[in-house]
């Protein structure tokens, strides 16, 4: 009641930080979303936090920062994988690391679905016919 009970774990890195950035665009402009569901974005390190930061304030600079939260992913054992499907399993492993940020939260926090989603989703396309079919 009052909170969102909901969350999305959400792995981005550059140079997808523009999808994201259209997608919190979209969210911050509603406010239904906003009560509903809580973002995580989830970062490989700080550096790509730090410049996901910066890409927001060029990219959308009235976008709230709190329609959105940070994490940073631990370093996998093997370390990151960057060679063919490699980039798949980074991807699947930081919105996994997303989902159980969401699992650590206090009791008071805590939310009832977790949704593990692509960078690339939007909430709306614009491409869409209005009220008259046009």
């Amino acid at each position: 009641a009052g909170r969102p009970r909901v969350g999305a774990s959400i792995a981005v890195h550059p140079p997808k930080f523009y999808a994201v950035a259209k997608f919190l665009e979209q969210f911050s402009n509603c406010p239904a979303a906003i009560e509903s569901l809580r973002v995580f974005i989830v970062f490989s390190d700080t550096k790509d936090l730090l410049l996901f930061r910066d890409a927001m304030a060029c990219l959308v600079p009235d976008v709230p920062s709190y329609v959105w939260e940070p994490v940073v992913a631990l370093v996998p054992r093997m370390g990151w994988r960057t060679q063919g499907a490699g980039h798949q399993i980074t991807a699947a492993y930081k919105k996994w690391h997303g989902i159980t940020h969401m699992m650590d939260l206090p009791s008071e926090q805590g939310l009832e679905y977790g949704l593990m989603m692509d960078a690339e989703l939007l909430l709306f396309d614009g491409w869409g016919e209005d009220v008259r079919g046009a």
